[in-house]
């Protein structure tokens, strides 16, 4: 058995995120997606999404992960940040504050724990 299969079904692999990471990232983001800037619908989960997506070599680092709802997680797939900012601008939000609230996100230190 390879390093790569023992990771993947030990739950290790580079696709895997820590719970305590994950609930760190989500504080950090103020339990928000930071695309559409909505707090999660009852019944509805928040995602991880990677800003630099995995298959561009982004990578699980906490200034690669971002808090997402399901519906702004799925609607983006593979597309750049950039573009997905643009196909989601609306009237209420323009796609330079959504890419700012975004990396001002990134460039937030995680705290230190969550509860």
């Amino acid at each position: 058995m390879t390093r790569e299969e023992h990771a993947e079904r030990s739950g290790r692999s580079s696709r895997w995120i820590r719970p305590e990471k994950r609930a760190r990232v989500y504080a950090r983001d103020g339990y928000r997606c930071l695309w559409c800037g909505e707090r999660p619908r009852p019944g509805e989960m928040l995602t991880l999404d990677h800003f630099l997506a995995r298959d561009s070599k982004g990578g699980n680092e906490t200034t690669n992960l971002l808090t997402a709802c399901y519906p702004c997680n799925s609607a983006r797939q593979h597309k750049p940040a950039l573009t997905f900012a643009h196909e989601t601008e609306t009237l209420f939000q323009s796609a330079p504050e959504m890419l700012d609230r975004i990396l001002n996100a990134l460039d937030a230190p995680l705290p230190a724990y969550v509860p």
